[in-house]
């Protein structure tokens, strides 16, 4: 089994066997950055749905 074949279009297909290769010579500060940004974006959605359930839970005290 041939595991580090390029294809066509010179890219090497991504295998289980060779995915350890593929993520250390990745660009690690791209995914350092995109991993910085999803953390981002997971706090502010977090924060958005804290402050959503305090409002229903406001509006569920009112309505009483």
């Amino acid at each position: 089994m041939e595991t580090n074949k390029t294809s066509d279009d010179g890219k090497t297909p991504i295998t289980l066997e060779n995915l350890h290769e593929v993520f250390s010579s990745g660009p690690s500060d791209e995914w350092e950055k995109s991993r910085k940004f999803l953390k981002r974006m997971m706090a502010e959605s977090e924060k958005f749905w804290a402050e959503r359930e305090k409002e229903s839970k406001k509006s569920e005290d009112t309505s009483d």
